[in-house]
This record gives structure tokens, sequence and C-alpha cells, in this order.
């Protein structure tokens, strides 16, 4: 694999990723199976991280990147619904993106799309 650089704060970009995972773990089905992958396109790194948890309802893919915003389907789970907007937030400020899709074999896949920079 060849190494990517992105440009940004360690401690903010750890702090993407730290939601992004724990929000996975805390959303995964039992087995706690949870992906972490990296691709590059082009001039873009891009990890995904993956769950094979409920999903989210179709029609909220991008609220719950919404603050406060809790899906219909995180009943019985704590947590205040900033870890996402938190995310997007430092990612946008880098000049990427954040994406969250379902998995067609069920789950939650989040995409974080980052400009690299020369190594």
């Amino acid at each position: 694999m060849t190494a990517v650089r992105v440009m940004g704060d360690p401690e903010l970009l750890h702090r993407v990723f730290d939601n992004l995972l724990r929000n996975a773990m805390t959303h995964a089905a039992d087995g706690k199976w949870v992906r972490l992958s990296l691709s590059v396109r082009g001039d873009i790194a891009c990890v995904q991280v993956e769950d094979r948890g409920p999903g989210v309802l179709s029609s909220e893919t991008e609220q719950i990147f919404q603050p406060f915003y809790r899906g219909a389907r995180t009943s019985g789970v704590s947590g205040h619904g900033l870890g996402l907007v938190i995310a997007r937030q430092i990612v946008e400020n880098y000049g990427g993106q954040i994406k969250a899709e379902n998995r067609p074999e069920g789950g939650l896949r989040v995409s974080v799309y980052l400009p690299m920079t020369a190594l």
C-alpha cells in the first residue's frame, strides 16, 4: 500500500475517525463487525468506515449530519447527535467531504474524502 498524506491537525483528524469508529461500534450488530478501509482516487484519499448495524432510513443519510438529529433506528442508543456534525465540520474545514450511505448487505458506510498533499 502506498502512503498517503492529508493536510490537517492530527488531533482534529483523530477526532473525526474516533467519532466514526465509535458510532460504527455502537450501531454494529452482534459481533461488532466494523471495517475501516483506505483508497486513493486521483489526488483524494478516501477513508470508509462500515458496520453491519441497522443502517439509517434512506431519507436520513443527509439528516444524520445535522445538529442533535437522532435517526429513527437509534432508539435505546445513548448520544446527543453531535459526533457526525463535528466530523463533517472538521472534514469540510480541510477541503474534504463526508457522506453516508446504506450498505447493500446491511449496515452503514461513511466515506471521508480528503485532498492529499505531497509526501
